[in-house]
């Protein structure tokens, strides 16, 4: 999943309906994740979001390698 974080003012129109949508959004619970592992393939898995973890996910996603 990727958010996006947008540059507004804050208490614009924009602001509100970009924090509406996010918030229309939940995320999955560890249950859903855990039965998403078992039930998909996945050509990679990046643990940690650091430096390293971001850019390993960019470099795959760039070379159209399915990640989650």
């Amino acid at each position: 999943m990727v958010v996006w974080q947008l540059k507004v003012p804050a208490g614009s129109v924009m602001a509100l309906e970009a924090q509406q949508r996010l918030a229309a959004t939940p995320l999955p619970t560890r249950a859903a994740q855990l039965q998403a592992l078992q039930e998909k393939h996945f050509d990679i898995l990046v643990i940690g979001g650091g430096a390293t973890g971001c850019g390993v996910a960019l470099d795959a996603a760039s070379r159209g390698i399915w990640q989650w």
